[in-house]
């Protein structure tokens, strides 16, 4: 069965709208970053960073590699 040994990092950056310092309070962030967590853990993802600052988010986690066929 072929196999790739490729691993591919999604680096994702992004801004509240206007940029407005609307995560400035830590409460809201950690709850925001535990969310953004368990987006990528259901897609398969494993998170390697969740963090950023008052107006933008930053997200880094690998791809996984998709299904075997047989799987479908």
């Amino acid at each position: 069965m072929p196999q790739s040994l490729a691993k591919i990092l999604l680096h994702t950056v992004f801004s509240t709208k206007e940029r407005r310092p609307f995560l400035r309070h830590k409460p809201l962030r950690d709850e925001l970053h535990r969310y953004l967590g368990g987006i990528l853990t259901n897609l398969g993802c494993q998170p390697l960073i969740i963090g950023g600052v008052r107006i933008m988010r930053i997200s880094s986690s690998p791809i996984p590699a998709p299904p075997p066929w047989r799987m479908w």
